[in-house]
């Protein structure tokens, strides 16, 4: 059906927001011929890069190489009102990360999918590719429990290798050393523990080179030499549980309303037809509102004004690209959440007031004394942890 598409004049309809990372959003979407009607579903990957098209549509034929069961096939590469997209199959299915974090995997259930990992890192390695980032973000399992990798290669192009996720690269990465298949092998390692409740989630934020590192294991060797395949066969009947697991995981989902985003805004494609919610507020009631209530503070007390500004909203943004972990610690205040995790980190939402802000790269350790004003958007970039 796709040798039918190509070539063809063809009109896309974003249905909703299924993704969102550093590099790009992903939408779910329906792409049509305009000569047959034909409709197929499929996901399109926004970047927000602009300026490396043809670097991309390299990456692009090189990754169109991969012929897996197991590997997320891309279907085209193509510019849409001005930004480079991927157009991607669409998987039908849950995140690694979600069938964690929601049902309980047996050691049979996790050794299926470790299984069906490997076998798609095997097929990536017949074209000489790595994955480069597999994480549990990754990893897709559909709703007939077959598993497909996602967002493979990336870091075959050099100057794409600070797109990895750290919690799961492995220490000689960190080093700079580029990816590896041995580096992949050691993510899948850290997967296995994760689906065996051997370490959690949230334990891996304080992640630390070489801490799951463990001489003998096959994935988990700490020199990259010695990480092997292991003999492993998929099972029909492993994969039929996982069907079941992914569709209670599915229906939990959907009740909960976690998987139904919508795109949060029509100007990032506005020739495309775009289903969204509509606003409870347009923006000019919302800044009238403001405006208003700058004219009541400027006739009310200074106590009630000191109060009010109290409460302006400040927002904190790292845009480090490279590996970075951070902590953003209150001083003073016992009631105000730290923020923690890897860079980059979009603006957020942070009380005003003083913060210590610790940080791990891959060169050393380092800490910042912060003052943020109220209503301030603090920005931290590169050269704000270098030369620590």
């Amino acid at each position: 059906m796709d040798d039918f598409l190509r070539g063809r004049p063809l009109t896309y309809q974003l249905v909703k927001t299924i993704g969102q990372g550093s590099s790009a959003r992903v939408y779910e979407a329906y792409r049509q011929d305009a000569m047959s009607g034909f409709r197929q579903r499929v996901a399109l990957k926004f970047l927000h890069s602009k300026n490396e098209v043809e670097k991309l549509r390299q990456e692009f034929s090189s990754l169109c190489r991969v012929q897996s069961p197991h590997c997320v096939r891309l279907l085209s590469f193509e510019q849409l009102e001005g930004r480079p997209v991927l157009v991607l199959e669409f998987v039908d299915g849950v995140t690694l990360s979600q069938l964690i974090q929601h049902c309980h995997l047996s050691r049979a259930l996790a050794a299926e999918i470790v299984a069906q990992i490997q076998r798609g890192l095997r097929d990536l390695q017949k074209v000489s590719l790595c994955h480069g980032d597999l994480s549990v973000d990754n990893v897709l399992v559909d709703i007939q429990g077959q598993v497909r990798l996602i967002d493979f290669g990336l870091a075959n192009f050099s100057d794409r290798c600070n797109q990895m996720t750290p919690m799961f690269a492995a220490p000689e990465v960190l080093k700079g050393k580029t990816m590896s298949l041995a580096a992949d092998l050691f993510a899948l390692g850290i997967l296995e523990g994760l689906m065996l409740r051997k370490w959690s989630l949230e334990g891996l934020h304080e992640w630390n080179p070489g801490r799951y590192c463990q001489r003998g294991h096959s994935y988990l060797a700490p020199e990259p030499q010695n990480r092997t395949w292991r003999q492993l066969k998929p099972s029909q009947h492993s994969q039929r549980g996982l069907a079941e697991k992914v569709a209670k995981v599915k229906k939990h989902l959907a009740q909960s309303g976690q998987h139904t985003m919508v795109c949060p805004s029509a100007g990032l494609v506005p020739a495309f037809r775009l289903k969204k919610a509509r606003p409870l507020l347009s923006r000019s009631a919302i800044l009238g509102m403001v405006l208003a209530s700058l004219v009541w503070l400027s006739g009310s007390s200074p106590q009630s004004s000191a109060h009010v500004q109290a409460q302006i909203p400040s927002f904190i943004e790292i845009r480090s690209l490279n590996w970075l972990w951070y902590r953003l610690e209150p001083l003073g205040k016992k009631d105000v959440r730290r923020l923690q995790g890897y860079s980059p980190l979009g603006p957020t939402t942070v009380a005003p007031g003083r913060y210590q802000l610790h940080y791990r790269t891959a060169q050393g350790e380092g800490s910042l004394a912060l003052t943020i004003l109220p209503g301030e958007n603090k920005v931290l970039q590169e050269a704000n942890f270098a030369g620590e």
